[in-house]
């Protein structure tokens, strides 16, 4: 199971649903910046072209700042009409309303929803100080950058995006890992891959976050009050430990095909992949985070959309009043959640299939010898 999902999903000692290496897409789907090579060359020969941007990267100074420095300026009129058009070239382009792109670039700067108190308590974190920074940042950056394509007309498409990038008008594009395989087959340049930016050079890794459409598993309540043919395990008991060998098993088998030959060796074949953009990948996917904000975030009044409205383009950079006009229903539905896992916290089962007591493949392991003895 992914720990860090179990632990910011969990409250008060319940946990309703899991994400693990049976739910793949978690990790096919995080957000990284992809970088046209070519393009990279040609126009960031004072940075060493690609080799110097990947180089960022190892030495940790890829940050949010340098990243805005490199694409803020970069808009090149190729079709001569004198305005940023979609016939120009562009630094960075993206659609901030997309389900991704904001939330990735947020918890690459490691800011989070919602921040656990001394009681272990998820509360509401992102209006304060550093966070309201990051949001600065990247207000600057979608909207203060002539190098920055934001087209209103191109808003919740981010489609276009994608194409632009294909297409060699975009030099650096945010999207999921899965985009991948659609550049691999449609590019003709070559591209390379990158963890999203940092906050700045003191923090302590590259993280990022998986599209919301990944999967996660759930055991149904009540399950626990039938028993299993008869048998001394409860159904709860033996669709845990199920479930764990399942993902067990996927982390053997399946997860090394989709990481180490479709990820690897199918989707990053650039000539500088060996060096470099393998290495990336495991930063990328080995820094995935998540955030009980972001994982109930439809229950909460949709707690990661009201912060990408601060950044998309309708909005203004006065964070802390457009902020001021959404806490209420959201603060409201949060606090209602927070309740509900507070109200059921006596009623939990001592034989919950998350239970500590023992692990999950020695679960499996019982149920198995039971009825083979049997």
């Amino acid at each position: 199971m992914n720990q860090n999902y179990i632990q910011n999903a969990t409250l008060d000692g319940q946990l309703y649903t899991a994400v693990g290496d049976l739910s793949l897409y978690s990790k096919a789907s995080a957000g990284c910046i992809f970088f046209n090579i070519e393009l990279a060359d040609e126009h960031y020969a004072s940075l060493g072209g690609a080799e110097g941007i990947y180089q960022l990267v190892k030495d940790g100074k890829w940050t949010i700042d340098k990243f805005t420095e490199i694409v803020k300026d970069k808009w090149i009129d190729y079709d001569g009409d004198d305005k940023r058009s979609t016939g120009d070239l562009y630094g960075f382009g993206s659609s901030w309303d997309s389900s991704l792109v904001c939330n990735a670039f947020q918890f690459g700067m490691d800011v989070s929803i919602t921040q656990k108190d001394e009681n272990k308590i998820p509360r509401l974190s992102y209006n304060n100080a550093k966070n309201l920074e990051a949001f600065k940042k990247l207000y600057t950056l979608a909207h203060d950058c002539e190098g920055v394509y934001t087209n209103a007309q191109y808003y919740n498409d981010n489609s276009y995006f994608t194409n632009a990038f294909i297409n060699s008008k975009m030099i650096f594009h945010c999207g999921p890992l899965t985009e991948s395989e659609k550049f691999k087959n449609e590019m003709k340049d070559e591209y390379g891959i990158l963890p999203m930016p940092k906050f700045d050079e003191a923090q302590e890794g590259y993280y990022t976050t998986a599209d919301s459409s990944y999967l996660a598993f759930v055991i149904l309540e009540g399950i626990e009050q039938f028993r299993c043919f008869n048998s001394d395990f409860t159904r709860d008991y033996l669709a845990g430990a199920v479930l764990e060998k399942l993902n067990e098993e996927s982390y053997k088998h399946v997860r090394p095909n989709l990481c180490e030959v479709v990820l690897k060796y199918r989707w990053l074949q650039s000539d500088r992949a060996e060096d470099h953009d393998l290495a990336n990948l495991d930063l990328i996917i080995d820094g995935c985070r998540f955030d009980f904000g972001y994982i109930y975030s439809n229950l909460c009044g949709n707690i990661s959309i009201n912060i990408s409205k601060m950044i998309r383009k309708d909005a203004n950079n006065d964070f802390e009043a457009t902020w001021s006009n959404i806490p209420l229903s959201v603060e409201s539905k949060f606090n209602q959640l927070i309740s509900f896992f507070n109200q059921r916290s006596g009623n939990a089962s001592q034989a919950s299939w998350n239970d500590s007591d023992q692990s999950y493949e020695r679960r499996f392991y019982e149920v198995v010898d039971y009825y083979l003895e049997r």
